[in-house]
């Protein structure tokens, strides 16, 4: 994989990753009253090949945008820093809300690995544990919808239930968003992602 290039975005990006925190999920809305994500940094990163003057001036809506590479570097890249964290620290997870399923869906039923639910509420989970690059893209592409993609990197210390498709408690998810370093959102029409990273 050839290095990929850093774009840091200011307040168009921030927005765009607030925006789909209040259309999350029930760990989007914990995470959102938790930060004031001004302190963080917003970033994208991107292939090589991209042109970085591309993004760097857009509206909070254009995020949404595509047109600027193929989809499967930036899955790659993103695999890789998600793999990078996970790997950084024991008991670290990657969580993916699912917006397009719920919990009695018959596919997620059939489900092998990785789901967790709270009520009707289906997410992908990696723990550090299992984080192989196969599982964590896994993960990330099945989790993908068409109007929304949201996902954390957490050093959280509480022990998620290992069995699948187990019931998260509120506690688990408050656990969650309190440990949130990095907070992962689609963006170019599914080309890329915006991510931001807590500060210190």
């Amino acid at each position: 994989m050839s290095v990929p290039q850093v774009v840091e975005l200011g307040e168009e990006g921030l927005r765009f990753i607030e925006r789909n925190l209040e259309n999350g999920l029930s760990l989007s809305q914990l995470v959102r009253r938790r930060y004031q994500l001004q302190s963080g940094l917003v970033w994208a990163p991107l292939p090589p090949d991209v042109d970085k003057s591309s993004i760097e001036n857009r509206s909070a809506k254009e995020f949404r945008w595509g047109g600027l590479t193929e989809v499967g570097g930036s899955l790659e890249i993103l695999t890789s820093f998600v793999s990078r964290y996970l790997e950084s620290l024991s008991g670290g997870i990657c969580i993916f809300e699912y917006a397009n399923a719920k919990s009695t869906d018959p596919v997620i039923q059939r489900e092998t690995s990785g789901i967790l639910t709270f009520g009707l509420e289906v997410y992908c989970v990696v723990q550090s544990c299992r984080a192989d690059p196969d599982t964590i893209a896994a993960a990330i592409r099945g989790s993908d919808s068409l109007w929304t993609h949201v996902g954390f990197l957490s050093a959280s210390l509480a022990g998620l239930p290992d069995e699948n498709r187990a019931a998260l408690a509120l506690e688990d998810l408050e656990s969650i968003a309190d440990g949130v370093e990095h907070i992962i959102v689609g963006a170019f029409d599914g080309e890329g992602y915006l991510i931001w990273s807590r500060n210190g």
